[in-house]
């Protein structure tokens, strides 16, 4: 088989491969929201997508998994002192989560 032959069948099945990639997709049909991408200052953006695809996420948002998690602990639980634990747990890590936004607790001061 000649060398053009061979690149172009090469060339064809690599596409054909990457078709399926696309048709399988979990995101298929979804519509892109681009609303996080623009809220960030420009100078940051380009960082910020490398920390977001590399599976880094803010403190703040972290310490909201953590609430939500706590929180869900706290429906299943029927211990009322694991109860009381968990709830000073999450009002501290909410302070916490406070602390770390724009503004921090300077809202309470209000």
């Amino acid at each position: 088989m000649s060398l053009l032959a061979e690149n172009v069948i090469s060339a064809w099945r690599k596409q054909k491969q990457t078709d399926i990639e696309l048709e399988n997709n979990a995101y298929r049909g979804e519509s892109l929201s681009f609303d996080d991408y623009f809220r960030a200052p420009k100078h940051l953006r380009a960082g910020y997508q490398m920390l977001k695809n590399a599976g880094y996420v803010p403190p703040a948002v972290e310490t909201m998994k953590d609430i939500k998690s706590l929180q869900q602990e706290l429906e299943r639980t029927t211990d009322k002192q694991q109860q009381n634990e968990l709830k000073k747990a999450i009002r501290d890590l909410r302070l916490k989560q406070q602390s770390m936004m724009p503004g921090g607790f300077s809202d309470f001061c209000r």
